[in-house]
């Protein structure tokens, strides 16, 4: 039965990763190309999601920036998880003063609000979408050392750990042959959760600039090139911020039925 229930979110999560990757060769007309005759022009056949100020088909940039947004918003949570990850099983297993030096560290982090955090050093960074997803990984970070670092000290007193030292396994080898392979799905199941707020928070640098920049097709910068058209054209906005939201409900549906999923191994 719990394979019948994450089966449909895994169908969901894996088409839309498949249809990001194509997106550029799935767009009905040129992202790029302008056509001031038929600026603001709402839905209709021609163009389902109406045309933008510059006459460009909505539906397409919307499928267009779906590669970006998905797999930026992958790659803040893998570079982040990563790095959380091996700070954490080396604070966790070996402990002494670089465990406190470290943990000091995450909770400096941890004491900011995160995205005021990511702000300031996009700032510092400047490097367009590359500069958000740095500085989204390196404020994210502490939440997976701490998750990490509390599963592994409740793990390497583990009687099975003893026998992996007792049978001349060294440190490398208990980690990837034993903790590792223990705790790695609470951690996959809080990245697939971080997923969708990734996403957010990449749409929102790239609302306040400090992401993608135009014309490059993005659904927070895109949100940002429409705001001040809301009330008199409001599917230029509608339609990056319904993208927003079916991806994030997506990814957040597969990371809680991949929850339950190891909850009832």
């Amino acid at each position: 039965m719990r394979n019948k229930k994450i089966l449909i979110p895994s169908i969901l999560v894996a088409l839309l990763l498949i249809f990001a990757f194509f997106s550029p060769y799935l767009t009905p007309y040129n992202v790029s190309e302008q056509n001031l005759m038929i600026s603001r022009q709402a839905p209709s056949f021609a163009h389902i999601m109406g045309t933008d100020i510059y006459g460009r088909d909505m539906f397409s940039r919307v499928i267009a920036a779906s590669r970006i947004s998905i797999f930026s918003a992958l790659a803040v949570v893998l570079l982040m998880a990563i790095t959380g990850v091996v700070i954490g099983i080396f604070c966790g297993y070996l402990s002494g003063i670089a465990d406190t030096v470290l943990m000091r560290v995450s909770d400096i982090f941890l004491a900011f609000p995160g995205l005021v955090l990511a702000i300031a050093t996009a700032g510092l960074f400047k490097n367009g979408i590359l500069g958000a997803v740095i500085a989204l990984a390196s404020v994210g970070w502490p939440r997976y050392a701490r998750l990490s670092r509390g599963l592994v000290l409740s793990t390497k007193t583990s009687t099975y750990i003893y026998a992996a030292k007792l049978s001349g396994s060294n440190t490398v080898q208990i980690v990837f042959t034993q903790i590792l392979p223990n705790i790695i799905g609470q951690i996959i199941v809080t990245a697939c959760l971080d997923i969708g707020t990734s996403l957010m928070e990449l749409a929102a640098l790239s609302f306040l600039g400090l992401g993608a920049t135009p014309p490059t097709p993005e659904w927070g910068s895109m949100i940002n090139e429409s705001r001040s058209l809301l009330q008199l054209s409001p599917w230029i906005t509608l339609s990056p911020g319904i993208a927003v939201f079916i991806t994030v409900s997506v990814f957040n549906i597969f990371g809680e039925s991949l929850r339950d999923y190891y909850q009832a191994k």
